[in-house]
């Protein structure tokens, strides 16, 4: 393990998969001359297993098993009873997976999906741009300006939500109390609350050298993030 720098293995004993086996778990056997049995609590601990209905597993689901342990051995549903390494062993999942550029594409998606529903309720709220506009910081109004001013000197056709960013769009909603009411928070301080780590997770996807999970508390909190994410989009177009 050391060698192939894994920090887990399968147990696995005439092509039966009994569970996993840590770094930690083989040191410490070894350091008090014990044998590695598939009957260890440490090994057949049921959390390792993980039963999906097919391979491709949505990143809520995945991301709820492992806020719970720190790897995971998925299975094909149907064979719970009998985990044969052969036929229905699909893989090995670690928190390291988890910033696998995929998990970005996913985490892309989701981010996306929330910034076109807020520009589509914020153009469909302020008849007049400038009437958003206002509620931005002077910096953000300026580069807003400037980059459709500069569009324009180059004959691209845009118009100010356009060169919003993220930030800007929750900053306008926060400020605009007959959206917050519209979208049933109790209050703005409610809605930043909900709201504080999505636009630091969306400069987190964005820097694609920069691991998105370093602990396993990391999982925990971007599951909380997606939920959000999630729930504010429904918010919005239900407003």
């Amino acid at each position: 393990m050391d060698k192939e720098n894994y920090d887990y293995a399968p147990v696995v004993n005439d092509k039966t998969v009994y569970g996993l086996a840590g770094k930690k778990l083989l040191s410490n056997l070894h350091k008090n001359n014990r044998a590695l049995s598939p009957s260890l609590p440490e090994v057949s601990d049921g959390s390792h297993f993980f039963e999906v209905s097919h391979s491709c597993i949505s990143l809520p689901v995945i991301l709820e098993k492992m806020s719970q342990s720190m790897a995971v051995l998925v299975f094909q549903t149907g064979h719970a009873e009998k985990y044969n390494f052969v036929s229905n062993f699909i893989g090995l999942a670690t928190l390291s997976d988890l910033n696998r550029h995929e998990i970005r594409f996913a985490l892309f998606r989701i981010i996306t999906a929330l910034e076109f529903t807020l520009e589509k309720v914020i153009r469909n709220f302020f008849s007049d741009p400038d009437d958003w506009l206002k509620k931005l910081n002077e910096n953000d109004q300026v580069r807003i300006l400037g980059y459709c001013e500069l569009a324009k000197r180059n004959n691209i056709e845009t118009d100010f939500i356009e060169a919003t960013q993220l930030t800007n769009l929750l900053n306008i909603v926060l400020k605009t109390k007959e959206i917050i009411e519209s979208l049933k928070y109790k209050s703005r301080s409610d809605f930043e609350k909900q709201t504080a780590h999505i636009s630091q997770l969306r400069n987190q996807v964005m820097h694609v050298v920069r691991p998105l999970i370093i602990k396993q508390s990391d999982v925990l909190r971007l599951l909380k993030t997606i939920s959000f994410i999630d729930d504010l989009i429904k918010r919005l177009k239900s407003a």
